[in-house]
């Protein structure tokens, strides 16, 4: 009789052992599995990271070279009007010299129209510093003085628009350039924090990856102390069974 219950609290205890063994080991494959799935998570996140990263660091510097590219494109046009604006200028002052020359042949020409004239005076037996011989040289004198003046005027109108056309190119010039200059800062600028943006999200995204290792490894702690406790409680309660059977049926 003694062994038949010694026998039955044996396999009492011992099913009691086994029982705690398999919670326990539950405990630590649970614990387990979950920082298995917490490091797989991880990695993943950190892969998207990367991947971010690298399209938003991608995106900024198209942003930059295209940024580049326009302003070298309207650098090159606003250098060209002014290249126009100094072209324009060098052919007005080419202008210039001939609208001299024009003007000093035309007044030799009525110069020599006007020594005629005296010449034919002075043929006809008149005196020119008297009567309608006078009126004639002073009303050529006259005209040719007119003459003169309108040239002139007329060739500084012409010159005054044509450098004043030449002002506004170059006035264009600098305004593509300012204007080219402007946007490519501003899109220089725009890439860089579009860069800083990135770096810093991808920081943020890496650091909630080590938050989830983390936790999947603080999981897998906390399986294994529970796998211990239920084991540990477990093995005290068969021996406690054990113990308490065999005082109660007087057997040691």
């Amino acid at each position: 009789m003694a062994i038949a219950t010694t026998t039955a609290l044996l396999i009492s205890a011992g099913v009691g052992a086994i029982g705690a063994g398999i919670g326990a080991y539950s405990s630590y494959q649970s614990g387990r599995n979950q920082q298995i799935m917490a490091d797989m998570n991880a990695a993943q996140q950190e892969r998207n990271s990367r991947n971010q990263l690298i399209a938003m660091q991608t995106q900024a510097n198209l942003a930059k070279r295209d940024a580049e590219a326009n302003f070298m494109l309207r650098s090159a046009e606003s250098q060209a009007r002014m290249n126009n604006a100094k072209s324009i200028e060098n052919q007005q002052l080419g202008q210039d010299r001939i609208n001299r020359v024009n003007l000093r042949k035309r007044r030799e020409e009525m110069n020599r129209f006007q020594g005629t004239q005296r010449a034919n005076i002075a043929a006809s037996g008149l005196v020119e510093s008297t009567g309608t011989p006078l009126d004639v040289l002073a009303e050529t004198a006259a005209t040719i003085q007119q003459d003169q003046e309108e040239q002139f005027y007329g060739m500084e109108l012409q010159r005054r628009t044509i450098f004043r056309e030449a002002e506004m190119e170059r006035l264009g010039g600098r305004l593509a350039l300012a204007g080219a200059t402007l946007d490519r800062n501003s899109g220089v600028a725009a890439a860089s924090l579009q860069t800083a943006a990135a770096g810093s999200e991808y920081r943020a995204n890496m650091r909630s990856a080590e938050i989830t290792r983390a936790g999947g490894a603080f999981a897998k702690e906390q399986g294994a102390w529970g796998a211990g406790a239920t084991l540990f409680t477990g093995l005290g309660e068969a021996g406690y069974r054990f113990g308490s059977g065999n005082t109660r049926y007087g057997t040691s």
